[in-house]
């Protein structure tokens, strides 16, 4: 296997927010406007994963997998309209999990994903 290559590296949190092994990259941590309302948020966390993605020479056909975190699952259907509306039908693997979050931060939903670049 070649080098794994870490970037957007936070080293007071201990993560990398990309992490290059071979033909996958795995993107962490995807979130946007925090403390607005959910579909501006999972907007922000696409910008951000795209941001990303683009900082590597890839882009969303690249992403086969993404993990979705929710404050409230109930909020699934807003994020599956907002991925029809940017994957143009090449939807990658996902599943979508609730969670608490943690902090002061108003997170309503955070993205993780891995694509592919070979």
């Amino acid at each position: 296997m070649s080098e794994i290559k870490r970037s957007d590296v936070l080293d007071d949190l201990a993560f990398s927010g990309i992490v290059e092994a071979g033909d996958f990259v795995f993107f962490s941590f995807c979130v946007g406007n925090i403390g607005q309302p959910i579909e501006k948020q999972i907007n922000g966390a696409f910008d951000h994963l795209i941001y990303r993605l683009n900082s590597i020479g890839l882009n969303l056909e690249s992403v086969v997998k993404m993990d979705c975190l929710f404050r409230d699952i109930c909020n699934i259907p807003v994020m599956e309209k907002i991925i029809k509306e940017r994957f143009n039908g090449k939807y990658p693997a996902r599943k979508s999990i609730q969670t608490e979050f943690g902090g002061k931060e108003m997170i309503l939903f955070q993205l993780d994903a891995t694509a592919y670049k070979g």
